[in-house]
């Protein structure tokens, strides 16, 4: 698809004194059953004071038990995690719910989590309809608004995102308009920003890691993933 004309944000902007607490209507982690310990890293390494609604343990569908279709030619976990992250975004709408925190299981958190977080939304428009927290910049031109904030062209890696309001509709049908070619999660969230029009944005710097573990999407360790050189010395 191709990507459309660049949108101009808001110049009204969250501002300083937003109530973090009421940005998101409901927080998930997304976590099979079987890998209860990394629930428990998760929670563990939540950052004190916890700004957001207490995360929701999430069931992911285990490829295991759920094997993907026939049709489906790559890996096994790539169709659980793409099935689970829509079921999510599926779950909120039959809910009602407004606005929408998705977090993986082996989601991060750089230091000083709550001054970063604040300094980024403090300068986020207030059209804003996803936010990136964390991710990969992988192809396209960012645009840079703010000292703490960009718009995004697109981003893999889907550990750590909110999105709200239409976009929530928009971006389910976006990951079910067809039979998905590589239904990889962050593949589709980087194809929705960069050709819907949404009002996106993501900090400049990162905020949300992938942690260094074992994959169970790939079957393999990972190394810790999203870090950028800037963030290194933040």
């Amino acid at each position: 698809a191709k990507p459309v004309q660049a949108r101009t944000p808001s110049k009204t902007l969250l501002g300083p004194n937003v109530d973090v607490s009421r940005l998101v209507d409901r927080v998930v982690c997304l976590n099979l059953d079987r890998r209860h310990d990394r629930w428990k890293a998760f929670v563990g390494g939540l950052p004190q004071p916890w700004p957001f609604p207490r995360p929701q343990p999430y069931r992911a569908i285990d490829v295991k038990k759920c094997p993907p279709p026939d049709w489906f030619i790559h890996e096994a976990g790539q169709w659980g995690c793409y099935r689970t992250h829509a079921r999510a975004i599926e779950d909120a709408l039959n809910d009602g719910i407004d606005s929408l925190l998705v977090f993986e299981d082996d989601a991060t958190f750089r230091g000083d989590f709550l001054g970063h977080l604040r300094n980024f939304l403090a300068e986020v428009p207030d059209d804003w309809e996803l936010l990136f927290l964390g991710g990969c910049h992988t192809r396209g031109h960012r645009r840079p608004l703010s000292p703490c904030v960009e718009i995004p062209a697109y981003v893999t890696l889907a550990h750590a995102y909110i999105v709200r309001g239409s976009a929530l509709t928009m971006l389910y049908e976006h990951i079910h308009r067809h039979k998905p070619e590589r239904a990889e999660i962050d593949h589709r969230l980087g194809e929705f920003s960069h050709t819907h029009g949404c009002a996106v944005y993501a900090p400049r710097s990162w905020l949300v890691y992938q942690a260094a573990g074992f994959s169970d999407l790939r079957e393999r360790y990972r190394p810790l993933r999203g870090l950028v050189p800037a963030d290194a010395t933040k």
